[in-house]
């Protein structure tokens, strides 16, 4: 977890996935991260209800290729209020999904904890 002050005024927390693995592990660590990454998902409305009156935001971000798609949803209250997924109309917008957050995006739409390393720092 880490405090952002530049782009937003929040925190942002990063969960282990499936590309934080490297492919030499043994498949029961592989695993491993795969149900802590089922168990956030599952587990993220009971934890926003702490939090009645904001709005928590899940983002994954699957990039390949230097483009990334982005899916989600925002909670509020502990209930599932919106959900972001692809569409045959389009992708889903970095902006949109982050809304409730007021990040300042910036012309490339442009979010630094989305980047490579950052919680590495």
């Amino acid at each position: 977890m880490k405090e952002i002050t530049d782009q937003m005024v929040g925190f942002v927390v990063k969960v282990p996935c499936e590309y934080d693995v490297h492919p030499s592990v043994p498949e029961e660590e592989y695993e491993a991260v795969l149900e802590q990454c089922a168990d956030v998902e599952e587990n993220l409305a009971s934890f926003a209800r702490q939090f009645p009156d904001d709005t928590v935001v899940y983002v994954f971000i699957d990039c390949f290729g230097g483009v990334c798609d982005h899916t989600g949803f925002h909670i509020l209250g502990g209930e599932v209020v919106k959900t972001f997924v692809h569409s045959r109309t389009g992708a889903v917008q970095l902006a949109d999904l982050l809304a409730p957050m007021h990040v300042s995006l910036g012309q490339f739409d442009y979010f630094e904890p989305f980047t490579r390393d950052y919680f590495s720092q």
